[in-house]
């Protein structure tokens, strides 16, 4: 039999676990974690093995992007032939540990969550068309090896904390019903285990048909990393997308030919194609988006020929444009555009009859909204109680035609109290056909706007 490799940690300062069963205190106040990991396969055989890794970081629990794949264990041992791994601390650090063995699903522990027998399943690989359903209970992770296709009389029910790996350039198309019970992690496959890749591939996408029947209406606690596009929900009306993550990823959700989408608490980072965004909207009516993040993404949202929307209490930081509008109506307000390095707003060709109404934010970039209306523009648009915070440029409009009514009162414009200071920094580039574009202003607001951005104070 082989020695018993032991994980010892010893970082500063003490550490007191009450609510782990396999902990003992010594003298010196070190706390042991000391247990077992069991593998069963999947005709329920158990065994034991000296090949599992036991993988102790250090996470950023703030940072959603996080991803161990990328990081540095702060140790690494492997169990002994019986499966028996030794832990000890004497930190309150905010420690992670990770079972991983391959073939078998990943385990994940926080510190103070850690148990003295782990198991871990045997992974289950799928490929190809499903004509019946396919029920997850949360042990096993599910290996996508090849493009797999959910048939309309097959439905994929996840009742248990589950872990699709989806191997590089395959996909999932979802035509019947879908049910996300619990927490679910869609990533690219790792069949290495390895840390620090400078680069992770990519898989393709999870896509859900016309035909789909999200379960009691709602689409939530799914964490996606490293995608080229992400998640596509195409003609569903009546859903709830909710506690949605993108991490890393080329495209996040897309929403095309659907109406009456309500997200909340979504978070983009690192999104990176330039045509797209953490979230994309096309062809789509009455889409809603609040108490969402977006960073580091090339577009924080898009919406494109959208006839309705309403994006309120959001969080904008670092994107190259916070807010892509494109031929779509709706509002904007209570929100927070921080430090986009092109700009917060990109309006373009609001031909639509209606009014889009800005209102309620804190913009700090370097040009705060940019609007392009070549082909002519016939509505009405409200830009008022916002904060423009440091802006070389509030307002940029290029215009070959008509602006009506653009009311840019009430707006605190970084304490500029003159009428032609603030119109100094609205920026008007105009064309041959050009024949107005009418701003009103009362600079009278030396002071911000207290309600401005309510949703980060």
């Amino acid at each position: 039999m082989k020695k018993i490799i032991y994980l010892i940690l010893v970082i500063g300062l003490g550490l007191v676990l009450n609510s782990c069963d396999s902990t003992t205190s010594s003298s010196d106040d070190k706390v042991t974690y000391s247990g077992v990991v069991r593998l069963i396969d999947l005709e329920g055989n158990e065994s034991t093995s000296g090949d599992v890794s036991v993988a102790v970081f250090i996470k950023d629990y703030d940072d959603i992007a996080w991803d161990y794949r990328l990081e540095k264990p702060v140790i690494v041992t492997n169990t002994n032939d019986s499966g028996e791994f030794l832990y000890k601390a004497t930190d309150n650090s905010r420690y992670v540990v990770y079972f991983l063995m391959e073939g078998y699903s990943i385990k994940e522990f926080e510190q103070k969550e850690l148990i003295e027998n782990v198991v871990l399943y045997e992974n289950i690989e799928i490929s190809g068309v499903f004509h019946e359903p396919l029920l997850l209970d949360g042990k096993s992770d599910v290996v996508v090896t090849d493009d797999v296709i959910f048939l309309d009389t097959s439905d994929l029910i996840c009742l248990g904390y589950s872990r699709f790996r989806i191997e590089v350039g395959k996909k999932i198309v979802v035509y019947g019903g879908i049910n996300f019970g619990e927490r679910s992690i869609i990533s690219s496959n790792d069949n290495s285990y390895s840390y620090n890749n400078e680069q992770i591939e990519n898989f393709n996408s999870f896509e859900i048909m016309p035909s789909c029947e999200i379960i009691n209406n709602r689409f939530n606690s799914i964490k996606v990393f490293n995608s080229d596009n992400g998640i596509i929900i195409n003609n569903q009306n009546e859903i709830k997308i909710q506690d949605i993550y993108f991490l890393n990823s080329n495209s996040g959700l897309s929403i095309t030919y659907s109406e009456n989408i309500n997200i909340e608490n979504f978070n983009g980072k690192n999104v990176a194609y330039a045509s797209s965004a953490g979230i994309y909207a096309i062809f789509s009516s009455n889409i809603n988006i609040y108490n969402s993040k977006f960073i580091n993404c090339s577009n924080g949202v898009i919406m494109q020929e959208v006839s309705l929307f309403d994006a309120a209490h959001n969080f904008y930081e670092n994107n190259d444009t916070g807010f892509f509008c494109y031929n779509s109506l709706g509002e904007i307000k209570n929100s927070d555009f921080s430090h986009s390095s092109i700009y917060d707003l990109n309006i373009r060709n609001l031909d639509i009859l209606g009014t889009l109404k800005v209102e309620y934010n804190n913009f700090y970039s370097s040009t705060a909204i940019n609007q392009h209306s070549l082909r002519g523009t016939y509505y009405e648009q409200n830009i008022g109680y916002n904060n423009f915070i440091q802006n070389d440029v509030f307002i940029r409009y290029v215009s070959n035609k008509v602006y009506k009514n653009i009311d840019a009162r009430f707006n605190y414009f970084n304490g500029l109290s003159l009428y032609t200071q603030i119109m100094d920094k609205i920026v008007k580039i105009e064309h041959p056909n050009d024949y107005n574009i009418e701003v009103i202003i009362e600079p009278f607001y030396i002071n911000p706007l207290q309600d401005a951005g309510v949703a980060h104070e």
